[in-house]
C-alpha cells in the first residue's frame, strides 16, 4: 500500500508542470496537495476543503480540524491533529508558490472562492483516468473511489508506526469504536488485505 501510495504522489506531482496555464498550474498544485493532506492525516473531503492557512502551526507539527458548519453545537467539534514532514514541505512549496492570507480558504477555485466537493470529486476522477491511462500499478476499483479511501490509507500508514487505537479515534474525530474497526480490522488481526489497499467501500461505514 505504501508503493502505490508514494506512487499515486508522484504521478500527482508529474502533472505539476512548467508551462502550464496559471489556473491548471493551480489546479495540479491543488491536486497535489489534496493527496498528501488525504493521505498523511486522513482528513474527510469536507474537513480538507474547510482548511485555512491559518488552522496549520507547522512549527509545532499541528493542524486544526473542524467538522461543522456552526461555532457550536453537536454539528461543530474541533480537534487538532499532527502533520508529517511530507505535509509541512508540500504545504510551505505550495505556499511559497501560491501565497495566501491566513484566513482565507486553502483550496481554491478560479474565482478564489473556496473549492466545492463538486469540483474536488471531479479531480479525483480525472486523476484516476491519468494514472489509468499511464498504466500505473495502483489497484483502483473504480465504484466507490474517492477522496474518502485516502483516509483508509492515513489509518493504515499510521498503524505501521502506533497501536494507540485511542489515539488515533482521537485524530480521526471517531467517535465510536465500530467505525474504527472497519478501518483497522484486517490491520489487528494480521490478515491479508480484503481489498485494494485505496478502496472504500461505497456504502455502508464511510465515515
Amino acid at each position: 500500500e505504501k508503493n502505490e501510495y508514494k506512487t499515486w504522489l508522484r504521478y500527482t506531482w508529474s502533472q505539476i508542470q512548467p508551462g502550464l496555464s496559471p489556473w491548471k498550474l493551480l489546479k495540479a498544485s491543488q491536486i497535489h496537495l489534496m493527496s498528501v493532506i488525504a493521505g498523511e492525516i486522513g482528513l474527510r473531503l469536507q474537513e480538507m476543503l474547510g482548511l485555512n492557512p491559518e488552522h496549520f502551526t507547522l512549527s509545532e507539527n499541528i493542524c486544526l480540524v473542524i467538522k461543522g458548519k456552526g461555532s457550536k453545537g453537536s454539528g461543530y467539534r474541533k480537534r487538532t491533529v499532527p502533520t508529517s514532514p511530507l505535509l509541512n514541505s508540500t504545504l510551505r512549496d505550495f505556499l511559497a508558490q501560491f501565497p495566501r492570507q491566513k484566513e482565507s480558504p486553502l483550496l481554491q477555485n478560479p474565482e478564489g472562492q473556496r473549492l466545492g466537493t463538486s469540483t474536488a470529486h471531479q479531480w479525483m476522477d480525472e486523476t484516476i483516468q491519468g494514472i489509468q491511462a499511464a498504466g500505473l500499478p495502483i489497484q483502483i476499483e473504480q465504484k466507490g473511489f474517492g477522496w474518502h479511501a485516502f483516509r483508509r490509507t492515513a489509518t493504515r500508514l499510521y498503524l505501521e508506526q502506533s497501536s494507540d487505537i485511542l489515539k488515533l479515534m482521537r485524530q480521526r474525530g471517531w467517535a465510536w469504536a465500530t467505525t474504527a474497526s472497519h478501518y483497522i480490522g484486517d490491520e489487528k488481526q494480521k490478515r491479508p488485505m480484503s481489498r485494494p489497499p485505496l478502496y472504500i467501500r461505497s456504502h455502508g461505514h464511510g465515515d
